[in-house]
């Protein structure tokens, strides 16, 4: 019995998906793990972000995407919404998902603040100044101290 177009192309997706999870698991893992700094974590986390890559199949296939990277967008994603605890201006330490260095905390709480939602979070400096009541360029010149901090590593 030949497959019919839906059977076709359920297969070939899966097909796909597979291929991604041969070609980039070990360095989504990897990623991940640099991450959360606890490898059964990032195992776990890894599971948990693979389930859910089928439902954003359309956007990591195609000769136009660039997958690994928005694998990696994936994961920052999920791992800021279910690992990080909420950030508060004014909070003692802020701990990244697994934080791989000591650099954030370097940076004063509201460098943390912004430089955290805006590279964890994936949020807009336009959202962070409207929610924090104070002007763009200020979140902006935030950004590039926290920037330079954790370049300079101080």
């Amino acid at each position: 019995m030949k497959p019919t177009n839906n059977h076709s192309s359920l297969a070939k997706r899966e097909d796909a998906l597979r291929a991604i999870y041969n070609q980039y698991g070990g360095a989504l893992l990897g990623y991940i793990t640099g991450i959360v700094n606890d490898h059964t974590e990032a195992e776990n986390h890894f599971v948990e972000i693979f389930k859910r890559i089928s439902r954003f199949a359309d956007e990591l296939i195609g000769p136009e995407v660039n997958t690994w990277l928005r694998l990696q967008q994936l994961a920052k994603n999920f791992l800021y919404k279910n690992t990080q605890p909420a950030l508060n201006i004014g909070a003692t330490k802020f701990v990244a998902p697994g934080q791989p260095n000591n650099s954030l905390n370097l940076l004063t709480a509201e460098q943390q603040y912004i430089f955290c939602n805006i590279y964890y979070g994936n949020r807009s400096i336009e959202a962070l100044a409207q929610e924090m009541s104070i002007a763009t360029d200020d979140i902006r010149r935030s950004l590039r101290e926290a920037f330079s901090v954790i370049r300079n590593g101080q």
